[in-house]
C-alpha cells in the first residue's frame, strides 16, 4: 500500500517526538544547535540569516560527532540529523526572503535603513498592491538592504518570493482543508508596479531595444511603512 510522502516539517516534528534509547539520550543535549535549528524549522518559525548560519556549522560539527560516535545506534540517529538539515538548507535556498536592494547613496538621501519595511509604489500602481481579481489584494511590502555597486536612482529584488498560492495559504480541495506554508508568503515579488501601456491597460509597455518588459524604465517610489 502506498503511503502519502510527508512534508518536510512533518518528517522533522515526528523525529523529533520519537523517544531516544537509553544510550542516545544519556548524552543527549536538548539545547543543541541542531536541535535548535530543527525545533525553529518544525515550528514554522522564521528563520534569520543568524539560524541559517548556525545550521550550517552544525553540519560540520554533526560530520565530526559522526566519525566518532561510539556505537552504530547513535552514529544512525547523528546521519539522520545531518540528513533533515540539508534539506532544511535546501529548502530555504540559503535566503528565506528576498529584499529590495536600495544603493547606499539613495538611503543616506532618503533616510532608508537595512531592514525597514517600506512599499513600492508607482504611477501606474499608486495603491502598491497586486490585485489579485478574488476581492482581495497583496501589498508589494519588502525590506530595505542597502548595498553598495548598485547604480544610485535604482532599486532592485530577486524573483521567487512574495507568493499568494504555490502553497503559501490554505486551499480547500473537495472540501478538504490544505494548509498553507506561510513561508513561502515571505519577501516581495514587485512586478505589478511596473509601467503599464496606457493604450491597451493590461500590459506592461516594452522596452524598444531588447523587446522586453521595461524592468529599466519604471519608476518607482518606496513609501515607509
Amino acid at each position: 500500500m502506498l503511503k502519502p510522502m510527508r512534508s518536510l516539517q512533518r518528517r522533522i516534528q515526528d523525529f523529533l517526538a520519537e523517544p531516544l534509547p537509553d544510550e542516545i539520550a544519556l548524552n543527549h543535549n536538548p539545547e543543541s544547535l541542531t536541535e535548535l535549528v530543527l525545533n525553529t524549522y518544525a515550528s514554522g518559525q522564521p528563520f534569520d540569516t543568524g539560524l541559517i548560519k548556525m545550521a550550517q556549522i552544525c553540519l560540520g560539527e554533526l560530520d565530526h560527532a559522526i566519525a566518532e560516535a561510539a556505537s552504530e545506534q547513535r552514529r544512525t540517529y547523528l546521519i539522520t540529523c545531518r540528513k533533515l538539515l540539508v534539506e532544511v538548507l535546501q529548502e530555504l535556498n540559503v535566503q528565506p526572503e528576498n529584499f529590495i536592494a536600495v544603493p547606499k547613496e539613495d538611503a543616506q538621501r532618503l533616510g532608508l535603513r537595512d531592514g525597514q519595511m517600506v512599499k513600492v509604489v508607482s504611477q501606474s500602481n499608486p495603491e502598491g498592491v497586486w490585485d489579485l481579481g478574488n476581492g482581495l489584494k497583496k501589498p508589494m511590502i519588502g525590506k530595505v538592504k542597502v548595498v553598495a555597486g548598485l547604480r544610485p536612482g535604482n532599486v532592485a529584488f530577486s524573483l521567487g518570493y512574495g507568493h499568494w498560492v504555490y502553497g503559501a495559504t490554505d486551499l480547500v480541495i473537495n472540501g478538504q482543508v490544505i494548509k498553507g506554508d506561510p513561508r513561502r508568503a515571505t519577501g516581495i515579488h514587485a512586478n505589478a508596479a511596473m509601467r503599464v501601456d496606457p493604450l491597451l491597460k493590461d500590459v506592461t509597455l516594452s522596452d524598444l531595444t531588447g523587446g522586453s518588459a521595461v524592468f529599466y524604465d519604471s519608476k518607482v517610489r518606496l513609501q515607509p511603512v
